[in-house]
Order: structure tokens, then C-alpha cells, then sequence
């Protein structure tokens, strides 16, 4: 037994435990286990550094940054708005506020308010009223800088501060017409300059101008006539684009809406002469022609003048055509003719009347 113990305690100092020793007059009771306190060995940390090191976090850097207003957002004259900010660290407990156009200062909107606790979105803002006669531009920013320290501070992306162009006709529900007088309407706010030019899109191009200057109005409202094109695919689609000279980044654009199309009449002609031998052998007069009009059909009526030199005429003939692709084709039968002067009427709701005068002989 005693030698299994001194091999033991020999294991155990080698391993690098601390063994207490007991020599002959220690009076040891070898009949006894020894009181044996074991401690571990104490191993060197690496870089002589002797138990667990606390590392804190590197402080917040100081900064400022505007969230409102926000990149090419506009703002009204005479309207109010809120700049907001953010900011990290501890820039400082107030703030200055101050308005730039084109990188130079306009007006120091705040001299000195309170920053706003971090954690508190709603008392980190400035609600300003913007004066009615300020310069209008797309080309303003707002600076917030500390007032403690003026080094730190943010600005904010361009944006505009400048009235409004509303185009309110032509729209989608208008109906105009090849060769007709059109008109133009649009409203305003806060006046942005003296007068406007107003141009024409066509399939999304611009496709020429109306008129390069007109004033732009009064009372917030404004209007100009417009002589559509002559020719056009119906099919087409327009727009009207009413733009300030004064601050050409001013401007109103219109709904889409299409140029419907005249009623126009291919036969007979105005003036035409029509031989009634050759009127019986066709088997009547053929009318036809198109109309672009948002109605399906056209009227028609047909009289005859009691002599070449009375106006008074006689009814001959009326009805309906209906249309097919916006054409209409139709034969008034030989039988309603003797000769004579007659005059034929057709004609739509929404376009008017086209008249011709023809003999037959």
C-alpha cells in the first residue's frame, strides 16, 4: 500500500501539483492517508498578459445628417414645411439651420435650437414657413450645424422650393378635331414667372411649339387657343406641356388624349356636276367618307331647291349610315332624282355639319 501511494504523489508532482513533504520528523502516521491539497499549475497567458482582458466599444463619431427635406423634393412659397435631422455621438445641445441656393447662403433660418434627445425622432425638428416672395429654384439645400462645435453638421440633397403648372384641357375625355380650334386651360400656384410657352408632345416627342411666350395668367388660371393639325393618325396620342419661362423647371404636362379626326365627305363634291343618265346606270348617288368621332354612325339629308335661283328646297331624303373602321359608304337610289339643284347635308353630334351643292342634269 505504501509503495502505491509513493508512485501516486511522484504522478502528481509531475503533472506539476504542489506536494506538500513530509520528512521523518514531521511524525507522520504512515498508517494514515496524508492530507494532500492539490493545486493546479498556473500556465503564462500569451504576451506576459495575466488574466482576461475587457475591451470597450470605440466611441460614436460625432455627426450631423438632414433626412428632410429629401432629394428633389419641392416645396410651395408660402407653405410650411419641417426640416428634420439626425445625428451620433454628441455634437453638441443646439443646432443652427441655415438655407443655401447654388452653394451660396440665403437666410439663417435658426440661429439656436435645442439638438433633440437621439432617441426621439419628434423633437429633432424645425417647422418653417417659407416666405411667398422667395426666390423660386430647383437648386436650394438645407444646412444644420452644431453650435457648439460648427465643424460638425449635415446637408441636405437639392431640392426646389417654387409654384406649380397644372394642366387641366385638354384630357382624356376631351374630343378635338384635325384643323379646329382647340383650347388650352391651366391652373397655377404661387405664380411661377410672367408667362409660359406651351408646346405640343406627340407620341411621347416633343413635337413643336404652340406659342414661345403668352402671359400665364391671372387669378391662378390660364388659357390659349390652339389650331390642331390638319392631318393625323387618330390613333396618335397628344399632349400639351405649359412651361414658365421665367423658371423654366416650372411645368405642367397634360393627360394623353387623341386628335379623333374630322368628319370628312369624299363624294360627292362641293360644286360637282352630275349627269342623271350616268346617276340612273350606277343605280344612285354614292356618298361616302370617314368621320374619327367618338359616335358610330353620321346623318345625312338630302333636299332639292325648288328652282336654281330659289333657296327654298324641297325634302328629298334623310336617314342614318351607320360606320365601319370610321369610314361610312352609302347610295341614295336614282328614283329621289329629276334634275336639278340639291343639297346634301351630313353630319354628326360632335363635329357640326358638312354641306355640299351639286347639280344634276
Amino acid at each position: 500500500m505504501m509503495r502505491k501511494s509513493v508512485i501516486f504523489l511522484f504522478c502528481l508532482a509531475f503533472a506539476g501539483f504542489d506536494i506538500p513533504a513530509y520528512g521523518a520528523s514531521d511524525n507522520v502516521n504512515t498508517a494514515t492517508k496524508p492530507n494532500i491539497q492539490l493545486r493546479a499549475p498556473v500556465k503564462s497567458l500569451p504576451n506576459n498578459t495575466a488574466g482576461t482582458k475587457q475591451v470597450s466599444a470605440a466611441p460614436l463619431k460625432n455627426s450631423i445628417s438632414v433626412t428632410a427635406p429629401v432629394d428633389k423634393e419641392v416645396w410651395e412659397p408660402g407653405s410650411t414645411h419641417s426640416i428634420k435631422w439626425d445625428y451620433t455621438g454628441a455634437p453638441g445641445k443646439h443646432v443652427k439651420i441655415s438655407l443655401f441656393k447654388g452653394g451660396k447662403p440665403v437666410q439663417e433660418l435658426a440661429t439656436s435650437i435645442i439638438i433633440g434627445p437621439i432617441d426621439n425622432e419628434a423633437q429633432k425638428v424645425f417647422s418653417w414657413i417659407i416666405p411667398n416672395d422667395i426666390i423660386q429654384s430647383d437648386q436650394y439645400v438645407v444646412e444644420v450645424k452644431s453650435a457648439e462645435n460648427p465643424n460638425i453638421k449635415g446637408t441636405s440633397n437639392k431640392f426646389g422650393i417654387y409654384g406649380k403648372i397644372d394642366v387641366t384641357e385638354p384630357n382624356t375625355v376631351s374630343h378635338l378635331y384635325p384643323d379646329g380650334n382647340g383650347i388650352i386651360r391651366w391652373t397655377y400656384n404661387s405664380k411661377p414667372g410672367e408667362t409660359v410657352k406651351v408646346s405640343v408632345i406627340k407620341n411621347g416627342n416633343p413635337a413643336g411649339l404652340i406659342t414661345p411666350t403668352i402671359s400665364i395668367g391671372s387669378g391662378g388660371k390660364g388659357s390659349c387657343a390652339w389650331d390642331t393639325p390638319k392631318t393625323g393618325d387618330p390613333n396618335d396620342s397628344y399632349q400639351i406641356q405649359v412651361t414658365s419661362n421665367d423658371y423654366p423647371f416650372v411645368k405642367g404636362t397634360s393627360k394623353v388624349f387623341n386628335i379623333l379626326g374630322m368628319l370628312q365627305v369624299n363624294n360627292p363634291k362641293n360644286g360637282m356636276l352630275v349627269h342623271y343618265d350616268e346617276l340612273v346606270k350606277a343605280g344612285g348617288l354614292k356618298i361616302n367618307g370617314v368621320d374619327y368621332s367618338y359616335q358610330n354612325y353620321v346623318d345625312y339629308k338630302l333636299t332639292r331647291r325648288t328652282s336654281p335661283t330659289n333657296p327654298a328646297e324641297i325634302a328629298v331624303a334623310k336617314g342614318t349610315a351607320n360606320l365601319s373602321n370610321h369610314k361610312f359608304d352609302f347610295v341614295i337610289e336614282a328614283s329621289k332624282f329629276v334634275k336639278g339643284v340639291y343639297h346634301l347635308a351630313v353630319y354628326d353630334l360632335a363635329q357640326g355639319t358638312q354641306n355640299f351643292i351639286f347639280t344634276v342634269d
